[in-house]
């Protein structure tokens, strides 16, 4: 049997390249449609008696949409005027004769807490009065931990400490945020996680006349960025006070 054969070939192609408007910090964000190529094969019967069987070849051309999402950054800004500090959700501060300064402003960004920025303290030297940040009674806050700056983390040497209160400070646009220990044994304070240092409340106290040294003082106080009840919260998103 003779057969013949007719090849018809259809090709559509198609591009559409659409803008689209997003929801995001910094307007629309393009959106392109990209090509993709669907072949299907159509074979249509001839007539009732006839020899001619047609098959049709198609190429189709949609369109899939390429969406680019934007991350913002989960990061807090430096100051160089406020010092800073991540307080981790559920820690809470009271005034104990040092003050309980309310912060000038928040970054809530990071999750587990909020990083506060704090207007800094005038004198360097912590002191009775309204300047400090607060202060945390141990017994309220059993698992307290403190990191600093460098990602070192700090726990109280045991029961003997009672309270921790915070002091911030700025000088020649840097600033920081310093535990002051609060005990009536000389030998109790903070020690690393991994026990390799240890500040005393003694180590704080100037003996000639039993006033807290400054806060500048490295070997006295270590320049925190996190604080919490229920954790050590190293957060990376937590940028340090200037």
């Amino acid at each position: 049997m003779l057969s013949i054969y007719i090849v018809l070939l259809l090709s559509i192609v198609s591009y559409v390249f659409a803008c689209m408007p997003v929801s995001a910090p910094d307007g629309v964000i393009p959106v392109e449609m990209v090509p993709t190529t669907v072949t299907a094969l159509t074979t249509i019967p001839a007539e009732t008696g006839s020899s001619l069987t047609t098959t049709m070849t198609t190429t189709l051309t949609t369109t899939t949409p390429l969406t680019t999402t934007t991350i913002p950054a989960r990061t807090c800004a430096e100051s160089d005027s406020m010092p800073s500090l991540f307080v981790a959700t559920g820690t809470s501060f009271i005034d104990l004769t040092y003050g309980d300064v309310s912060p000038s402003s928040s970054c809530s960004t990071c999750d587990g807490g909020t990083v506060n920025y704090y207007p800094s303290a005038s004198e360097a030297m912590p002191q009775w009065g309204e300047e400090a940040i607060g202060t945390i009674f141990a017994e309220a806050c059993p698992n307290l931990c403190m990191c600093d700056t460098s990602g070192t983390c700090w726990r109280l040497t045991g029961l003997e400490v009672t309270t921790i209160f915070f002091w911030q400070y700025c000088t020649g646009g840097t600033c920081g945020v310093y535990p002051v220990i609060g005990t009536s044994f000389d030998e109790a304070g903070i020690v690393t996680q991994d026990g390799s240092r240890t500040i005393t409340a003694n180590d704080q106290l100037d003996p000639d006349t039993f006033d807290f040294y400054p806060v500048t003082n490295t070997e006295a106080y270590p320049d925190l960025a996190s604080v919490g009840c229920d954790s050590c919260p190293t957060y990376t998103c937590k940028t340090t006070s200037a």
